[in-house]
């Protein structure tokens, strides 16, 4: 009778496990790439980032050079013929093709499947520029947020996202310095960097604390402020409280002074923003056609279909 019951349980089970590992591969999904230029020659080592989602870095608009990934992310690189295959979990995705002296394509559009094979075909343009992308933290290791990133002697800024990360997109070929500015933190200039056509410059930016504007925080905590205050009202005489008053009021006049300061800074650098907004909001509009006729021929060069 044990016999019986033991084969019975081990039947049940392997039922089981044989429906489970049959519903797990339903849930899978079979993606072909296959990526070209756009001469026809295939792309060996092209890198193909395949992920839940994305969002901007710097900016309000997702574009192929500026994003980051969200979600679940597969990372796979394209063989000698420009192919590569792949089995991942079906939905829906976002796919980034990158690869060195070309501009990296992006599809918002990559729909998988279940137990059906896609085919992704992708043509990428030789590039007329580069980027340079990084991070910016504080000497303690915290994220810095809003800082102003900027190519010098250019129109190209950006600003640093909630996670510490810029990507400054569209930089010429060339030499280039980068400037970044935080109110509280020391403006930092990078050494001359050397932009390459296609290529993607790293640049992991460390500030430093401004110490006037620690001073400034001191000072704003009003411990010197309540100190003279005391010492007006324990003062032995009218005579002694005017001297006090009168630095009592030279204190209040500094820390005036140390915060009008900080909010012009704070407005040079947001009018700073602005400028290379309106500026860049200036040379789309002229460039309207140019923009629309590129993504247009983007979205007709890469196509899906399921077999």
């Amino acid at each position: 009778m044990r016999k019986i019951v033991r084969a019975f349980l081990i039947g049940v089970l392997a039922i089981s496990f044989w429906r489970f590992s049959d519903a797990s591969a339903q849930e899978n999904a079979k993606l072909i790439v296959e990526t070209q230029n756009d001469a026809g020659q295939p792309l060996s080592g092209a890198k193909v980032v395949i992920a839940e989602g994305v969002y901007p870095v710097g900016d309000d608009i997702v574009t192929s050079e500026n994003l980051g990934f969200k979600g679940k992310k597969y990372e796979f690189v394209t063989d000698a013929n420009g192919k590569l295959a792949a089995e991942i979990p079906a939905g829906e995705y976002v796919a980034l093709t990158t690869i060195d002296g070309y501009a990296p394509f992006l599809n918002m559009s990559l729909n998988l499947t279940a137990g059906k094979t896609t085919l992704m075909r992708t043509t990428l343009f030789r590039a007329t520029d580069g980027s340079i992308s990084g991070t910016v933290k504080s000497k303690s290791g915290e994220i810095i947020k809003g800082a102003n990133v900027r190519v010098k002697d250019t129109a190209i800024g950006t600003a640093t996202a909630p996670d510490g990360r810029f990507v400054l997109a569209k930089v010429p070929p060339g030499s280039h310095v980068v400037e970044i500015s935080r109110l509280g933190f020391k403006n930092f200039q990078s050494p001359s960097l050397q932009v390459v056509v296609g290529r993607t410059i790293s640049l992991d930016v460390i500030l430093d604390a401004d110490s006037a504007a620690k001073a400034s925080d001191w000072t704003l905590d009003n411990t010197k402020i309540q100190e003279l205050r005391t010492a007006y009202f324990a003062a032995p005489n009218a005579s002694e409280q005017v001297r006090i008053k009168s630095q009592l009021r030279t204190s209040l006049n500094e820390i005036f002074d140390q915060k009008e300061k900080q909010h012009a800074a704070q407005i040079i650098m947001l009018k700073q923003m602005l400028t290379e907004a309106e500026a860049l909001h200036a040379e789309r509009k002229k460039n309207r056609d140019q923009i629309v006729e590129r993504r247009l021929q983007e979205l007709l060069q890469v196509y899906i279909e399921n077999k």
